[in-house]
């Protein structure tokens, strides 16, 4: 009796569950069935938008927040789950439409002027940038001769993949060619002293193999504080990454009579990829040597003759850019961006990290934050032969 008791006890046990089971199958299948909203966003690209900044235009409680893809335009869908009045939980397929909104820019003054026979194409050396398309169409309205000295009212024109776009009107000058006589102007490097030198500012140069062979001792007497020097550069686009020949005698020598020491790499990247290539290829140069650092490591981009032949977007082309800084943070040094006030206010976005600024005059406007200015190219000081830069940093 006991052995038959304690079968239909397993038996009642084995239904109960399996009835329980079924039990909640059905109430899943009945409150968890999705079901699409029929409802439409329209979602800026690039922008940062989650479910909850849409929640007062969706008639259900939101129970959870997902982050809306938006680097993509197009189509796309989210499935969340909602509760009604009464307490009761679906899911629900919410459509998101992505869309580029924002017109191309075109990085040009009111007037192009070239030498007469100019042989490269306007379309190709007038910067445009779109935010979202690597390659919009750029088009020159109007008639020009290159091999004829001129001036020609032209308009040039940058449409995107959405139907955006952006036009301005421009004068071509075409001019003859002659030779410009050498300037014999120059910036002492004591005069720069002289006008920028606070309690709050040191004063400093950057160097490369186009100074030759500097006396850093010489450098150091003349008042230098800090030199920024050139660890290398890529042979072009998608080129190998060459040392610069006077790097290892710079820093050593800058080390030796005490001045402060940062370095820039002379990059064409043109991918997340390459950026973090170059990286690496810095730092293990650095810590192979155990070259101590006081001041950044630069990203020095300046190819701006190439930049719509690369056929990237305004936000990749950022995006390149950052992956580079961020890396550089990832080994423990400090990173910076180098670049003219013309491109820190209409191609690189606001930055997290700190700005190297060149723009050659005696007083910037620019009105961004930056660390160190390059306020010439045509500096003069002792221990070099020939032209250098002068910087001003700000502490």
């Amino acid at each position: 009796m006991k052995n038959k008791k304690t079968i239909f006890i397993i038996l009642g046990i084995i239904v109960f569950l399996g009835v329980g089971t079924i039990t909640s199958v059905i109430i899943y299948q009945k409150y968890f069935k999705v079901y699409p909203m029929n409802l439409s966003f329209d979602v800026d690209v690039y922008s940062d938008k989650t479910l909850f900044d849409y929640k007062d235009d969706i008639a259900c409680n939101l129970e959870e927040n997902k982050k809306i893809d938006t680097k993509k335009v197009g189509n796309t869908q989210i499935t969340t789950i909602c509760r009604d009045n009464d307490k009761k939980r679906y899911k629900y397929i919410i459509d998101f439409n992505i869309v580029d909104k924002v017109a191309p820019k075109i990085i040009l003054k009111d007037a192009f002027t070239v030498t007469e026979g100019y042989a490269k194409s306007l379309t190709d050396v007038i910067i445009s940038v779109d935010n979202y398309d690597d390659t919009p169409k750029r088009e020159i309205i109007g008639e020009y001769d290159f091999n004829k000295v001129g001036s020609y009212n032209l308009v040039y024109k940058v449409t995107d993949n959405s139907g955006n776009f952006t036009t301005k009107d421009f004068i071509l000058n075409v001019v003859p060619k002659k030779n410009s006589p050498p300037s014999n102007s120059y910036i002492a490097f004591s005069d720069a002293l002289r006008d920028y030198k606070t309690e709050n500012t040191e004063v400093g140069i950057d160097v490369s193999k186009w100074q030759g062979e500097i006396d850093l001792k010489k450098v150091k007497e003349a008042g230098a504080e800090f030199v920024m020097i050139r660890i290398g550069h890529q042979d072009g686009f998608n080129g190998e990454y060459i040392m610069d020949p006077y790097f290892e005698s710079n820093i050593e020598n800058a080390k030796e009579n005490g001045l402060k020491v940062g370095v820039y790499f002379y990059s064409y990247a043109n991918s997340n990829e390459e950026a973090k290539k170059q990286v690496a290829w810095v730092t293990d140069n650095l810590k192979d040597k155990d070259y101590k650092l006081d001041l950044p490591i630069v990203y020095d981009w300046e190819s701006w003759s190439s930049f719509n032949s690369m056929n990237v977007s305004l936000y990749k082309f950022n995006e390149i850019a950052n992956t580079f800084l961020e890396e550089i943070e990832k080994n423990n040094y400090e990173p910076m961006l180098y670049s003219s006030k013309n491109y820190l206010e209409n191609i690189w976005d606001k930055q997290d990290h700190k700005v190297w600024l060149a723009h050659y005059t005696n007083k910037t406007n620019y009105q961004g934050e930056y660390y160190i200015w390059q306020m010439c190219s045509d500096g003069r000081i002792d221990g070099i032969k020939g032209d250098v830069d002068i910087d001003i940093l700000y502490k």
